[in-house]
């Protein structure tokens, strides 16, 4: 009896060992259970904090490339238009003179004109007629040292060339020989002046495809006016009484004058580079010449015996329209 009472009591202490043994592994396995479940969480709430920082380092890279300046993007206030600078070009100059004009209707239309004593026989022939369009090309240099907010000052300067010829051929019949006649005007100028620009606002003037459009305005002193008349004969077997006869009109004359000039216009500017850009000019132009240096002077009746006054010395002006393209740095 004794012996079953304590088979009873141990296999119920055994069955309570196995159970104490059982939980303690059941409570170790939901542990390490939790154990992954934690690192788990600090992972979500790493990657959460690494995701906030991201869109943080975006965001402040998105601000800065908003209040970043593009490097190709010219800063307004070192462009050359607000600081001195220069400019060169040339022109197309279209106009009239009264210089060219009263010498055009003295050249002669027929012989007893080259030749004082001329045979009837002998005939005149035009060989180059005389252009009727005064046309130059000047060339022309600036400097501004004075640039203000809407206005600039400077130094304008321009050479400028012109000339007119006349051909004409003398001649009886081949056996007989003839003359060439050659009759030219040539002028060359250099101006000196103050040139002012103005900045006309955009909502009232602009020119499509240019950054600024300038009012100009100019005042100029011509100190070089150089005149130069020619007249030359080349004889081809003429008879040596012809040659003579007609080498008692060739006298060749010239003279240095002076006097002013202005110009009034419009001009506009494009920005190729910070350093550079281009100017383009349409503007009128008006000369005056009343003045001579030295002694030499010429007279109205050796350019045209028909000018008014022929005992005076010229005075003329000339008017033109001027088209011009200025590289400016």
């Amino acid at each position: 009896m004794i012996s079953k009472l304590k088979i009873k009591l141990f296999f119920i202490f055994f069955l309570l060992l196995a159970f104490n043994s059982f939980s303690d592994i059941m409570v170790d396995t939901n542990i390490a259970k939790d154990i992954p479940l934690k690192k788990d969480t600090l992972q979500n709430i790493t990657d959460s904090n690494s995701l906030k920082l991201k869109e943080s380092k975006q965001s402040f890279e998105g601000n800065n490339k908003v209040s970043t300046i593009p490097s190709n993007i010219i800063d307004s206030t070192k462009l050359f238009i607000k600081k001195p600078y220069f400019s060169f070009g040339v022109g197309f100059l279209l106009g009239s003179n009264d210089l060219f004009s009263k010498w055009q209707q003295a050249l002669p239309d027929s012989v007893n004109k080259i030749i004082p004593i001329t045979p009837l026989s002998w005939k005149l022939i035009i060989k180059e007629p005389v252009n009727s369009y005064n046309i130059s090309f000047p060339f022309r240099v600036s400097y501004y040292p004075f640039i203000f907010d809407k206005t600039s000052i400077g130094i304008d300067g321009f050479l400028v060339y012109f000339g007119k010829s006349f051909n004409a051929q003398l001649n009886k019949d081949s056996l007989s020989g003839s003359l060439f006649y050659t009759q030219s005007l040539n002028t060359f100028s250099l101006s000196l002046g103050i040139i002012y620009k103005y900045e006309l606002n955009e909502k009232y003037f602009s020119i499509d495809g240019t950054n600024k459009t300038n009012f100009v305005l100019g005042a100029y002193f011509l100190p070089l006016y150089f005149i130069s008349k020619k007249i030359s004969i080349k004889s081809n077997n003429a008879p040596d009484s012809i040659v003579t006869s007609a080498q008692t009109l060739c006298e060749n004359i010239k003279a240095n004058a002076f006097g002013g000039s202005f110009r009034v216009g419009i001009s506009s500017q494009k920005i190729l580079s910070k350093n550079s850009g281009l100017e383009f000019s349409l503007s009128y132009v008006g000369n005056y010449i009343g003045n001579f240096w030295g002694d030499k002077v010429i007279y109205k009746k050796e350019i045209n015996s028909l000018w008014q006054n022929p005992q005076e010395k010229i005075s003329f002006i000339s008017h033109s329209i001027e088209l011009g393209v200025l590289f400016c740095f």
